[in-house]
């Protein structure tokens, strides 16, 4: 939730070891801040998923809190009312610079509000009802100051813990809701932030063509394109609305998984967001350091 300040956790690996698939191990946990000897082992291993060795030890870069902070969930039109709402929090939506005002922003359509206030016992927390809510945690010195926010924006204003902890259930308790309502087809995907409000509203209306799906809607990570799109209503082995979603995100140039990897479930669909090249050179990787095929097989490649 706080990509937007500090980037992905996979760029705050800066060492490894790992147990390859012969039995050697490799080693480069020195975390030098600058080092260009070669391969960077560490990224490569990031996202393999276990399919080219055993993950033994990690180095990671540590980030100090960036003070206090203020939460508030604000309703808005639209998806591209609250990019815009995010945009005027103070920083550009893609920096990535310790220290800037914006921590996260979190975004949660209407369905899934109504779902989560009714599974945790929540009150609707804003005075009208909205087709998004946004939640924006912003660095300020705890006063509020770095929110966008006048007489006309229908808000609530978290400025202490227990507060904030209050307004953050809202998104944190997200897949627990959908989970109460049966079998959940969760899709984790991206989309470049110029296009992540189209990409958005075409998916609702997709997903709304679909009888199969019953009960669907879309929270994540606004900041960084992250969009967490939950669907309810077909059987566990019906993927037709899984790939119609998955497809949809391709042709806004997006990524099929965001944050939960490929694995075995989207190993089909990897092409979607991968060329053939890349594909290429990815298996001769796996080939080199795995010829066996011995680690995590049917995992990325099909």
């Amino acid at each position: 939730i706080h990509v937007i300040a500090h980037g992905m956790t996979r760029a705050q690996v800066v060492g490894i070891e790992a147990v390859l698939a012969d039995g050697s191990v490799i080693t480069h946990l020195s975390g030098m801040l600058k080092d260009n000897t070669g391969y960077d082992l560490a990224a490569l291993l990031c996202g393999s998923e276990g399919t080219l060795g055993v993950i033994t030890a990690i180095r990671v870069r540590l980030h100090r809190p960036l003070g206090r902070t203020t939460v508030s969930l604000i309703g808005v039109g639209s998806y591209s009312e609250a990019l815009e709402l995010m945009s005027r929090a103070g920083i550009a939506s893609d920096s990535k610079a310790p220290g800037s005002r914006l921590l996260a922003a979190e975004v949660i359509d209407e369905p899934s509000m109504d779902l989560v206030c009714a599974v945790a016992d929540l009150p609707w927390p804003l005075e009208q009802r909205w087709p998004v809510v946004v939640l924006l945690e912003v660095v300020d010195g705890g006063d509020g100051s770095g929110l966008p926010l006048d007489e006309s924006v229908d808000a609530v204003v978290a400025f202490d813990a227990a507060d904030q902890l209050r307004l953050w259930a809202y998104r944190e308790r997200q897949a627990e809701a959908y989970g109460t309502a049966g079998v959940v087809h969760k899709l984790d995907v991206s989309v470049p932030l110029p296009k992540l409000a189209a990409c958005a509203d075409e998916l609702v209306a997709l997903l709304g063509t679909l009888p199969e799906a019953e009960t669907f809607g879309i929270f994540g990570h606004l900041a960084d394109g992250n969009m967490h799109v939950e669907i309810v209503g077909p059987a566990a082995d019906d993927l037709r609305a899984d790939l119609a979603v998955l497809e949809c995100v391709a042709r806004y140039g997006g990524s099929i998984s965001a944050e939960h990897g490929v694995g075995r479930a989207k190993a089909a669909d990897l092409h979607l967001c991968r060329s053939v090249a890349e594909i290429a050179a990815m298996r001769a990787i796996k080939g080199a350091l795995d010829p066996q095929g011995l680690m995590n097989p049917g995992v990325l490649f099909i």
